[in-house]
């Protein structure tokens, strides 16, 4: 199981493109509406090899989750 609350967009971004991210990269990512950002983060998790997950946040909003593939089977 993993725990996708342990990591942050610049952990992603650093697994997706092996370098840390230039603030004004991050800062980009924020300013995109949520939508566009769940494209983002789904895009860097694949590059990265990651998981995500769609989870609706208490606010009704849906977010994605993301966290490195689990090493457990179920």
């Amino acid at each position: 199981m993993t725990n996708h609350c342990c990591y942050s967009f610049a952990d992603l971004f650093r697994a997706a493109f092996g370098r840390e991210p230039e603030q004004t990269e991050l800062d980009q990512l924020y300013a995109l509406s949520q939508d566009e950002r769940n494209r983002v983060v789904k895009e860097w998790a694949a590059l990265a090899d990651w998981e995500t997950r769609e989870v609706v946040g208490t606010d009704g909003v849906m977010y994605v989750s993301f966290g490195e593939k689990s090493k457990i089977e179920n």
